[in-house]
């Protein structure tokens, strides 16, 4: 699912609500950063372009021949996201990897756009290094090549399509990589190498894929000779039949389960997401999204069962455990909560919902300091995390303290949100103003 707080907005009475929080943050390591980006199509999550930049920058692939196409890769998620470039454009400029900010740079040529030139064209101005002033004049001189139309005479170009086709799911990069079917048999020289690589890499991916078995079942009947029997033959088994792994088949079972779960349609999304088990048993996204949807059920144990799952496939999974914890904390298990949003914030220090639930957590116990000191932390990540606020204003009032419980009332109102009836009233009786 992509990133969203699903924040029950409290009426500021003595109740709080904890959120989950939907959404992995972080790649374990480069095949889980290969696997993300091969069925990114299937799963959307642009922003985590970011991020996903600066992962790839700092790992051996960055060094490797998968440069060009996954800098291609990234350019097709912002061509596709535009209204995203300014956005993207001010977090890389904070990063300190000189990588990530060349390999953004030369994903907005690939995007071409006027918006992308622009933000080129501030980069020159605004990142002094002498890597930066050596990359910017090259990128606005020349243009990049429209692989849309051009002919694919080079493995690189073959590489960039298949990365192109696994950020957009399009069928053009398919339709692409069919038009070099012919020169394995009728090209020459390093043209043969060429038809060779494009005939290997669509018998493999349309294993992989359901829709590329079904653009190559289509074009069968565009085709003529030897392209046209090759895409009989590829296509003859292409379709993983029952019980075979299928990556493809899950991440569709998994795209299908996230928007009926995003509908609120938790039974069937939980279909799915198992479907998408079945089909690829090591899928942490699958184990963890139906995690979500049973604890959104009020399945606890099951949820509990299935983020245990996901944690032993992604062991650094911060959200899991931020949401694991969240069942415990439903089930009144406080100090397994508190122990698993405690590793929510060692994995990832700035997480900052993980907080405000450990301060959730503490307040149950009453143990009001360290809640309040949970809520600060949350506010000083994301000064603007309402239920953080909430929550703080609500363990002021449990701890009599007032004056403090009045000024967070105060910010809370003169930020628009709005603050309940019955805690106006207790806190007015208790503080002695309401005569």
């Amino acid at each position: 699912m992509s990133k969203k707080i699903l924040v029950c907005f409290i009426a500021l009475s003595i109740v709080a609500f904890t959120p989950l929080v939907f959404g992995e943050r972080d790649f374990k390591d480069l095949n889980e950063f290969g696997y993300w980006a091969a069925f990114y199509y299937l799963h959307p999550e642009p922003q985590r372009a970011s991020e996903a930049i600066e992962y790839f920058s700092g790992s051996v692939a960055y060094e490797s021949n998968s440069r060009t196409p996954l800098v291609y890769f990234f350019s097709r998620i912002l061509k596709d996201n535009s209204p995203m470039l300014p956005g993207v454009f001010e977090v890389i400029s904070k990063s300190d990897s000189e990588k990530a900010k060349a390999v953004f740079l030369n994903a907005l040529w690939y995007v071409n756009s006027p918006k992308s030139r622009e933000l080129i064209q501030r980069a020159g101005r605004e990142w002094k290094t002498p890597l930066m002033q050596d990359i910017v004049p090259k990128l606005i001189e020349h243009q990049p090549i429209e692989l849309t139309t051009a002919r694919i005479d080079s493995a690189l170009q073959l590489d960039m399509l298949w990365t192109a086709f696994g950020a957009t799911g399009a069928e053009w990069p398919i339709r692409q990589i069919i038009s070099a079917v012919h020169l394995e048999k009728e090209g020459h020289g390093e043209e043969k190498i060429v038809g060779a690589a494009a005939e290997w890499s669509l018998g493999i991916n349309a294993k992989q894929h359901k829709k590329v078995c079904l653009i190559c079942k289509e074009e069968i009947n565009n085709n003529v000779g030897v392209t046209k029997e090759f895409l009989k033959k590829i296509t003859a088994d292409c379709e993983p039949g029952p019980g075979k792994f299928s990556p493809g088949a899950a991440n569709e079972a998994l795209k299908r389960g996230t928007v009926l779960a995003e509908s609120g349609k938790q039974d069937e999304a939980i279909e799915q997401f198992t479907e998408a088990i079945k089909a690829d048993p090591k899928n942490a996204n699958a184990y963890y999204d139906r995690g979500l949807s049973h604890a959104l059920k009020g399945n606890l144990d099951q949820a509990i069962s299935d983020f245990n799952s996901a944690l032993e496939i992604r062991p650094n999974g911060a959200a899991a455990y931020m949401n694991r914890g969240y069942a415990y904390y439903k089930k009144g298990n406080i100090d397994h909560a508190i122990s698993d949003y405690n590793t929510a914030v060692q994995i990832k220090p700035d997480f900052f919902e993980a907080y405000r639930n450990r301060g959730d957590a503490y307040a149950k116990r009453g143990e009001y300091d360290k809640a309040i000191a949970d809520f600060s932390k949350a506010l000083e990540i994301n000064s603007d995390y309402f239920p953080a606020l909430g929550s703080r204003t609500i363990s002021y009032f449990m701890k009599k303290d007032y004056e403090k419980c009045w000024m967070d009332v105060h910010e809370m109102e003169v930020s628009g949100y709005k603050v309940g009836l019955k805690l106006l009233e207790d806190l007015k009786k208790a503080s002695g103003r309401d005569q």
